[in-house]
């Protein structure tokens, strides 16, 4: 279930970009999981966990609201344990958050979505607060079954997300869990359908509610055992990796004006045109990244010399060692 996480979902693509989505994604992972054995830990593990949810709002703003819950959370179960030191990461990220905006902007609350150079884009970050007011009916539909943007559209696997939500819920242990997942979900699918941008620019799939995907495949664990073996998961599972690697072996930025982002990706992976970056097909980056010609993307294949499918060999080489690992290290022993 863990690789399927990983590979058969956004997470794959995104852990190959210089985005802090997937980095973010792990933050709030952790911080998520590492709560829920707060009372197992000794007194300078807490205190790490206390630094890492502190700090892991300035990975991605849009964590803040959550992690500022997990806080209060964390505050509340460990001040008699901690006191005061519980305190102190908290007031060292707002510290550095408010020193490096003074540095940069002139002021600890000025941020730099108020100073951007784009004027198209400082227009929309205009409306409301930063860019977000309400969700519409276009954007919801958008980021979830749309071709365009949905992510249930790129990773149908996450439909089952879904099913083992209204299964973590018939469970008191899995009730609670069931809970905050929901809570997360709605959250940033509230926040991604109501930004201007919702459609995220150049990207595949939604790539705001990257950030939750993580702990949106927990309730996976939650299904009824048969399920995993049914071909009605299978087929779904299989097709959500399967997506996730062709759209992984080409440039996975394509053009914001490009309706059917998918339907290219496989083109392009058909005519073996991989990790190119066609500028003709996908957006124009020469201007910030020259000296590559007319390719942008690469991949290790096609530096060891490989081209075509073949320069995929060390990708599926990784594959089958991971996969090989996985499987040994669930195998029973005599």
């Amino acid at each position: 279930m863990t690789l399927l996480c990983f590979f058969g979902t956004l997470v794959f693509p995104y852990s190959m970009l210089y985005f802090s989505h997937q980095f973010s994604n792990c933050c709030l992972f952790l911080c998520f999981y590492f709560l829920r054995r707060l009372r197992e830990y000794s007194v300078s593990q807490q205190i790490a966990l206390d630094f890492l949810i502190a700090f892991s709002g300035l990975v991605e703003y849009p964590l803040i609201p959550i992690l500022l819950v997990m806080y209060a959370y964390f505050v509340f179960k460990t001040w008699r344990r901690l006191k005061l030191v519980s305190l102190l990461p908290g007031i060292a990220t707002a510290f550095l958050f408010g020193f490096y905006n003074y540095k940069a902007f002139g002021a600890p609350w000025s941020l730099g979505y108020n100073h951007l150079a784009d004027k198209n884009f400082l227009s929309g970050m205009s409306k409301g607060l930063y860019g977000i007011s309400l969700p519409s009916w276009e954007s919801l539909w958008g980021i979830t079954f749309a071709q365009y943007r949905g992510i249930f559209f790129v990773n149908p696997i996450l439909l089952f997300s879904l099913v083992g939500i209204y299964f973590g819920f018939k469970r008191k242990e899995h009730a609670y869990i069931s809970a905050m997942v929901s809570a997360i979900a709605l959250y940033f699918l509230f926040l991604n359908s109501s930004y201007f941008l919702w459609s995220g620019g150049a990207c595949i799939g939604p790539r705001h509610m990257v950030p939750a995907l993580l702990i949106f495949c927990i309730p996976l664990l939650f299904l009824p055992t048969q399920v995993y073996s049914h071909f009605l998961f299978i087929l779904p599972a299989t097709f959500s990796v399967a997506l996730m690697f062709i759209t992984s072996s080409v440039f996975i930025l394509p053009n914001e004006g490009m309706k059917t982002p998918i339907n290219q990706a496989l083109q392009n992976f058909y005519f073996q045109r991989l990790s190119v970056g066609d500028f003709d097909t996908f957006m124009d980056l020469s201007r910030l990244i020259p000296a590559r010609g007319k390719w942008f993307a690469f991949n290790l294949g096609q530096v060891l010399g490989l081209r075509g499918y073949w320069s995929l060999t060390p990708l599926l080489l990784l594959f089958a060692l991971v996969g090989f690992a996985v499987l040994k290290g669930h195998t029973p022993k005599p």
